[in-house]
């Protein structure tokens, strides 16, 4: 480590990965000519040792020269502890936790900690292990616990029982709605259900929505199904076209066209929210109007081929009103080329190719000191 070091000791981020790969190949050379000749404690304290070395480097980790060794330690305490006895296991075990509780790695104990808990130790360890985790418990902790759970041999029903306690965390929560959703959808439905009540917040609840909905789809309940969809629709004014979609297909059309589009329309605030709605319903002079009001050339582009086939002069002459809009807003020559290929989209247009060249002829009038512009206008023969 020493030779990759400067003369403070620190280990700068374009030495540091080679210095931890030819410290892997140290280790590794190592116990390939140890193996047989030491105990399995020893074998694991050479590879404490290497690994300690590593962690109490300072050093700029930026290329990830840590996680190499780390992983190679990892793997090879593993192969350790497969053939070792419990009576080997719980020294190399207690020499893990004595630096953790020293806390004389820095951030290396938070390391070790998880190099702890990820290890394959026998059921007894294991169960040792879990008690540590309970003395103090974070949210962080759940996952790794319900881990260890499961390698103590754990009946799932214990799993199960664990994380309803816990259900109220975001970890525990996700972790038993996962095995739910797998196992009882009933149970997650109910899960979910808890989780809305515990909730405030719109956004929250609007997600957990999204939840129940594809839950009850794949329960087959239609009722609830429609009912969650028309909530997240309406109540939470969620827009999203998918789910409007979705809506539509389980309404009634008169209830549709009657009442429930246009309740949906009304919560609406933004032009990007309303012009997919329009396109739903076919309602193509609608989003001609609005872009016309208070949209944009990329709103128009969104719905270009169908408005010039339904309405080819109109669309023609807002497509050239926009586009002059966006010159007069473009200001370099990447912005001026996307405005004139743009340009180029007119000639399909009845009339397009002569007001395409009237509009290029605006530009070099209007504006003579945009060299770049010019430049690509010449380059599209305009």
């Amino acid at each position: 480590i020493d030779s990759y070091t400067d003369r403070g000791g620190f280990l700068d981020y374009d030495t540091e990965y080679d210095c931890m790969v030819e410290l892997t190949e140290y280790l590794n050379e190592k116990l390939e000519k140890l193996f047989g000749k030491i105990n399995n404690s020893e074998m694991a304290d050479l590879i404490l040792i290497v690994l300690e070395s590593a962690l109490d480097v300072d050093c700029d980790d930026s290329d990830g020269g840590l996680a190499f060794i780390i992983d190679a330690c990892e793997k090879a305490l593993d192969n350790v502890l497969l053939s070792s006895s419990h009576e080997a296991q719980s020294a190399i075990s207690e020499r893990i936790i004595s630096h953790i509780d020293k806390k004389d790695l820095g951030n290396g104990d938070f390391i070790l900690e998880g190099l702890l808990y990820s290890l394959t130790w026998d059921k007894e360890i294991t169960k040792a292990l879990i008690d540590r985790i309970d003395r103090n418990l974070s949210e962080s902790d759940i996952q790794t616990r319900v881990r260890l759970m499961t390698r103590a041999g754990m009946d799932n029903n214990d799993v199960i029982s664990y994380l309803e306690q816990h259900s109220a965390s975001d970890v525990g929560y996700s972790l038993l709605l996962g095995i739910y959703e797998s196992t009882d959808l009933s149970k997650a439905i109910g899960l979910v259900k808890r989780r809305m009540e515990l909730k405030k917040g719109g956004f929250e609840k609007r997600n957990l929505t999204r939840k129940l909905i594809s839950l009850y789809e794949k329960l087959g309940d239609k009722e609830n199904y429609k009912a969650e969809l028309t909530r997240l629709v309406i109540t939470f004014q969620y827009s999203d076209i998918e789910y409007v979609k979705r809506l539509k297909a389980i309404t009634d059309p008169d209830e549709w066209s009657s009442d429930i589009f246009f309740r949906i329309l009304d919560n609406t605030q933004y032009i990007w929210q309303r012009l997919p709605l329009y396109e739903l319903e076919g309602m193509y002079d609608s989003i001609l109007t609005e872009i016309n009001e208070k949209g944009n050339l990329s709103d128009f582009m969104k719905y270009e081929k169908a408005l010039a086939e339904k309405y080819p002069e109109k669309s023609r002459e807002l497509f050239v009103k926009l586009l002059d809009r966006s010159m007069e807003e473009a200001n370099s020559r990447e912005t001026y080329k996307g405005v004139i290929t743009r340009l180029k989209r007119l000639d399909a247009y009845p009339g397009g190719k002569d007001a395409a060249r009237e509009l290029a002829g605006k530009w070099r009038g209007r504006y003579p000191s945009r060299r770049a512009m010019i430049d690509e206008l010449n380059k599209a023969k305009y």
